[in-house]
């Protein structure tokens, strides 16, 4: 590691490279590989995030529903990503294991109105019920409710904030499947939808997060008072490519 000093449109050009703004990737999974995921909460966001990233601008319905190479499903932020098929494993071990760790206090019961032991259930369930054909959010609350044998769980299932939703995918039960209608969704059993893929050859997922956003160095740039306009101060790795 040594100190490099870099203007502050150094920085900015840097990091609009990495993000594959100044040279787009090939299409749009690729992009998503790259970028750790497209944040695709808004399905119209992610179109315009991944086409001003790619050399294709055409096909990113097609990797979604055709040939299943993208997935859309919960990431990063507890929001919705599109995801490479082929990378679904590593983010759902990875999702998991934070899940695990995951605290539910009272608060956190009264303000969504489920507890974490329902939350548990509806997790399994939905697992279970899901099946091949896609499932609309109503069918789905409609089929854990039955499953679980609580009414109850009916409200919390069918609001379309992550309080039961983003769980199941987390843990590897369901993607999301295609709208059948305007502002609807549906999901789907991930097994059978997303398929075994062959493994990357990409770098490691973190090493790609790092090199796409800063250089993992674990501190910010800092700005400097010597003559010629304000700089920056980075110490950066020799693999996360050229200032």
């Amino acid at each position: 590691m040594r100190d490099v000093e870099v203007t502050w449109q150094q920085v900015a050009r840097w990091r609009l490279h990495r993000q594959l703004v100044l040279e787009p990737a090939p299409n749009a999974v690729a992009a998503a590989q790259r970028l750790c995921g497209v944040h695709a909460q808004v399905a119209s966001s992610a179109v315009l995030i991944a086409g001003i990233r790619t050399a294709a601008r055409a096909g990113l319905d097609a990797a979604l529903w055709t040939d299943r190479m993208l997935v859309r499903t919960w990431a990063t932020r507890g929001t919705l990503n599109l995801l490479p098929a082929e990378d679904l494993d590593v983010w759902v071990a990875t999702l998991t294991d934070r899940e695990s760790r995951r605290r539910f206090p009272p608060s956190w019961e009264r303000e969504h109105g489920v507890t974490a032991t329902q939350l548990h259930a509806v997790t399994h369930a939905v697992g279970e019920v899901l099946g091949a054909e896609p499932m609309t959010r109503a069918e789905l609350a409609d089929a854990v409710c039955a499953r679980l044998g609580d009414p109850a769980l009916a409200a919390p299932l069918s609001t379309g904030w992550a309080r039961c939703s983003s769980p199941p995918p987390r843990a590897g039960s369901s993607v999301r499947g295609p709208a059948r209608a305007v502002r609807s969704h549906s999901s789907v059993r991930r097994r059978g939808w997303a398929g075994p893929s062959p493994p990357s050859s990409l770098p490691p997922r973190t090493e790609r997060s790092c090199c796409g956003s800063s250089p993992p160095t674990g501190r910010a740039p800092r700005r400097t008072s010597r003559a010629g306009g304000a700089s920056s101060r980075h110490r950066r790795s020799a693999g996360c490519g050229r200032w």
